[in-house]
């Protein structure tokens, strides 16, 4: 008899560390699932921006606004992008006219010359913001003047 009262109290001391042990393992699993999919979609989202700076970067360099203006356009229609935006050197949209509003995080961009990502929560989305510096390279200085380090910033 007294066997199997200690049997069975092996088999409960048993049942309930498997039981936490797999339930540690599952929310683990679940996390690490998680993280490594946000890291993924960071990823994706600064190469999207890296291309989206290439192809605008192109169009300024053939001195095009106009096609600066559409191409922009054409990408906001993308469900995946919300919003895109190309600042001056003052870290003011640009064609928003005198009245338009300095961007924080673009001025930080241009400021520290390096990416700044923000993410924020609107209407349920999950969203990244990245203020992108643009550079003042070689091929820029036919048009702009060769003192600025940096001419503006996309967002």
């Amino acid at each position: 008899m007294f066997t199997n009262k200690l049997t069975g109290k092996v088999l409960v001391i048993l049942a309930v560390t498997l039981t936490c042990g797999f339930a540690s393992m599952g929310v683990i699993a679940l996390w690490l699932q998680s993280d490594s999919t946000m890291n993924l979609e960071l990823e994706n989202a600064r190469d999207i921006a890296s291309l989206i700076i290439g192809e605008i970067d192109e169009y300024m360099m053939k001195g095009d606004n106009k096609e600066v203006d559409r191409y922009i356009t054409q990408v906001r229609k993308n469900p995946f992008i919300v919003n895109l935006k190309v600042f001056d050197a003052g870290g003011k949209e640009s064609g928003a006219g005198t009245d338009a509003t300095v961007n924080s995080d673009v001025l930080a961009a241009l400021r520290d010359g390096r990416n700044i990502e923000a993410r924020s929560l609107e209407n349920g989305k999950h969203l990244l913001s990245i203020a992108i510096p643009l550079k003042n390279d070689e091929g820029c200085k036919a048009c702009h003047d060769a003192g600025a380090k940096y001419l503006g910033g996309i967002l």
